[in-house]
């Protein structure tokens, strides 16, 4: 995996830095646990990755503390915002397939944009923290990891407990070429 990263140095001056790191095995379906840690919002550049924000470090860690591969990030008012490393895609109860938009603070990912174009009727909009309990799929999507299905939330089973039809078609219109 490589990443790139603007910044400006001591002088002002905009600098672009890289690094690599081997991305590792991922399971195929997550673990995922709602954080305590709450989401920053979208600060001065909304939809804009902003590295080295400590909330998702914080949230990361008490994922994997958990045995989890990703933490869910809620606003204070209890909308789902995004993963600490994904953009969010819930079927909810009604078969719904919504994600949280950009506006309330979740990046604007590479992933979340391609499906978003390529998959017709994606609802943008707020989807409370609560409505996961009742949610029949929830998927965590990002550019380097592709789509991973989330078939554990806080310790229960999410939907049917493995992948689902939606992930699948996500997947694979993320796999278009």
């Amino acid at each position: 995996m490589v990443r790139l990263q603007a910044g400006r140095d001591a002088g002002g001056r905009l600098r672009l830095l890289a690094s690599a790191r081997p991305l590792g095995a991922e399971p195929e379906c997550w673990r995922a646990l709602h954080s305590h840690v709450p989401h920053p919002g979208g600060g001065r550049w909304p939809g804009a990755k902003r590295a080295g924000l400590a909330a998702f470090a914080r949230a990361h860690r008490e994922a994997r503390r958990a045995g989890c591969e990703e933490a869910l990030l809620s606003s204070s008012t209890g909308a789902l915002v995004e993963g600490a490393r994904s953009n969010l895609f819930v079927v909810d109860a009604e078969g719904r397939l919504r994600t949280p938009p950009v506006r309330a603070g979740a990046v604007a990912g590479v992933a979340r944009a391609l499906l978003l174009e390529r998959i017709p009727g994606i609802r943008q909009e707020p989807i409370q923290r609560r409505e996961l309990a009742s949610a029949r799929e929830l998927i965590a999507v990002n550019a380097v990891r592709g789509v991973r299905p989330v078939v554990d939330l806080d310790g229960r089973t999410v939907g049917c407990g493995r992948a689902g039809p939606v992930a699948a078609r996500l997947a694979a219109a993320l796999a278009e070429g």
